[in-house]
């Protein structure tokens, strides 16, 4: 589970890489030039806020009927709460604009359901590879 979830934090960073800069447009800089000031900041909330959040919604999702709904939910929940420590740190700018603390709550969505549906697939593809390894198996 920790491999699926590096790497599921892995594909989150290069689609992120490829995103955020169209919700950060800044007229002074090139697409390239905001995609990696923003790289800077995401991959390591990333790595550990969303590896951390995405294990605790698995951990409560498991004993649901519908786990995948559930964990689905949590992801994008949690997603949406990267706004409480980056506020608590001070990101953004001094007076904290509204609609700036606005494109964190979407980012961190965006981000929450990215990492979410990057697990379920890994997951998918682990299972069926695992049944047909055993099918096979002297």
């Amino acid at each position: 589970m920790v491999e699926r979830k590096l790497i599921s934090a892995l594909i989150t960073s290069i689609v992120s890489f490829f995103i955020f800069p169209f919700l950060f447009v800044d007229s002074n800089n090139s697409f390239l030039s905001i995609a990696f000031q923003l790289t800077a900041y995401t991959v390591p909330v990333i790595f550990t806020y969303g590896l951390l959040f995405s294990s605790l919604a698995d951990w409560i999702a498991k004993n649901w009927k519908n786990r995948e709904g559930i964990s689905c939910l949590l992801h994008l929940t949690f997603g949406s709460l990267i706004i409480v420590p980056a506020m608590l740190l001070g990101w953004g700018p001094e007076n904290h604009l509204l609609s700036f603390n606005m494109v964190i709550v979407t980012a961190g969505f965006i981000l929450g359901g990215i990492f979410f549906l990057a697990d379920l697939f890994l997951q998918k593809v682990v299972s069926r590879l695992t049944k047909y390894e055993n099918r096979y198996e002297l």
